[in-house]
């Protein structure tokens, strides 16, 4: 009976809260009651069939079930072992903490079951996960007025500002407060003592990464009728009409052996092809361990096709490995950032294809991991191995000609250079006089 109760009281805060949605707030989805509460990021609310996804926030996860307080127990007892098992294969990966059964905890003090929640949305653009689920925020009544939990369980250090998948367009100053307020006073998982993830400034660097392709792809395309975010419900529901077209495609790919796939949703998914011999190695060559970052692709789209064992709803076609972006981290200096542009030169060529271009001019792109001034020559290389990978050189006489010292200038910068391809004692170099050559691309 109380189940029938709770769904009828559901029903008719959904009402309310459609015309709120039309009428007051136009982030609002509406309010509800809660059903449970999965984890510190995670609830179920009657009325709704998919759980609340809380947006901007990442609690770490927690033991479930019959043995869950005898599994954090164990946790307990050595957890740097533990720790030191659960991120043997990746530095990144999520786990069971006890700062996880914390947060838990935090979260079913602000959620009993049977409250009323407040949900929104953060852009009408997108309104549901890789799962399906709602992504929201959420609020809860604290002294007779709603309060925004994602930002309180920053505050109260169960998570950092999560920006993986986007920053919060509407709360992002909000975010960074209550992070900066967390770290300060040592909070949850910025304590010294947290038995938590040991490396979330790395995380952090990561998140902030793919954050910041999403905003380059909002400020370079997101008004072009062509340029699509995989991610985005409206964008997604675009591509029907974009077919047969040629259109440039965002989002987080994963590495197939030869496809590149971007996810909508677990069930709705494109797949990036590259047509011509040689192309998608040079491309996974390119871009690195940069699997499940975010990427541009420009190409052809065509309707839903099988592709390997995989059936996908759209796909599109790449000719030419130039018209591929990424951002490269270098692993040897933790989350630089690198941005490689969508168009390139037509005659570009990847720096270490260089030896194979002797004696031709050329415009080479690459990232200038080492340079050298010996008084008479400086030297800018894009591998440690400078003694037989491209080098480019520039004489003492032509100092001068730049602003700043070009082993200032282009050291961990990404550079398009145009000239001729020399051969130095077995290596290949560019000789270069000045500016008019060189430029950087990030």
């Amino acid at each position: 009976m109380r189940h029938l109760v709770l769904h009828a009281v559901a029903a008719l805060l959904l009402a309310c809260g459609s015309l709120l949605w039309a009428d007051e707030n136009p982030y609002l989805v509406g309010e509800y009651i809660v059903e449970s509460v999965a984890d510190g990021d995670t609830i179920r609310v009657v009325g709704v069939d998919e759980s609340i996804r809380f947006l901007c926030i990442d609690t770490e996860e927690c033991a479930k079930g019959p043995g869950a307080e005898g599994a954090v127990a164990a946790m307990v007892r050595d957890y740097a072992r533990y720790v030191k098992e659960q991120t043997r294969n990746d530095p990144f990966a999520k786990f069971d903490t006890p700062l996880g059964w914390e947060a838990k905890s935090f979260a079913e003090e602000w959620f009993p079951k049977g409250s009323v929640v407040r949900i929104e949305i953060d852009s009408p653009a997108r309104r549901t996960g890789y799962y399906g689920r709602v992504l929201g925020y959420v609020f809860a009544k604290r002294n007779g007025r709603w309060v925004n939990y994602n930002i309180a369980c920053v505050r109260a250090g169960m998570s950092p500002y999560f920006e993986k998948y986007g920053r919060s367009d509407r709360f992002e100053a909000a975010f960074i407060a209550a992070e900066r307020e967390a770290r300060i006073h040592g909070r949850g998982i910025w304590s010294p003592y947290a038995m938590g993830y040991p490396n979330y400034d790395d995380r952090i660097g990561w998140w902030s990464r793919r954050s910041k392709a999403m905003a380059l792809f909002e400020a370079r395309y997101g008004e072009r009728p062509d340029a699509v975010s995989v991610m985005n419900d409206d964008d997604w529901q675009r591509l029907d009409g974009l077919v047969g077209k040629k259109v440039i495609l965002f989002g987080a790919f994963h590495d197939r052996g030869g496809v590149f796939e971007l996810a909508h949703r677990h069930d709705a998914r494109a797949a990036v092809v590259f047509v011509g011999e040689g192309i998608a190695d040079r491309v996974r060559r390119f871009v690195r361990k940069v699997d499940r970052d975010f990427a541009f692709f420009e190409g052809r789209l065509a309707k839903e096709a099988e592709v390997g064992a995989q059936t996908y709803q759209y796909v599109l076609e790449v000719i030419d490995a130039r018209k591929v972006f990424v951002e490269i981290p270098d692993p040897t200096r933790g989350t630089v950032e690198r941005q490689i542009p969508l168009v390139l030169p037509d005659d570009h060529i990847d720096w270490s294809e260089a030896a194979d271009h002797m004696g031709k001019v050329v415009s080479v792109v690459g990232e200038i991991v080492r340079t050298k001034n010996i008084g008479t020559i400086t030297f800018l290389n894009f591998d440690n191995d400078f003694r037989n990978t491209l080098t480019v050189v520039i004489h003492k006489e032509n100092y001068g000609r730049f602003d700043t010292p070009p082993e200032t200038a282009f050291r961990s910068h990404t550079i398009h250079v145009r000239g001729t391809i020399t051969e130095h004692e077995g290596a290949p170099q560019i000789v270069i006089t000045g500016p008019h050559q060189i430029e950087t691309l990030d």
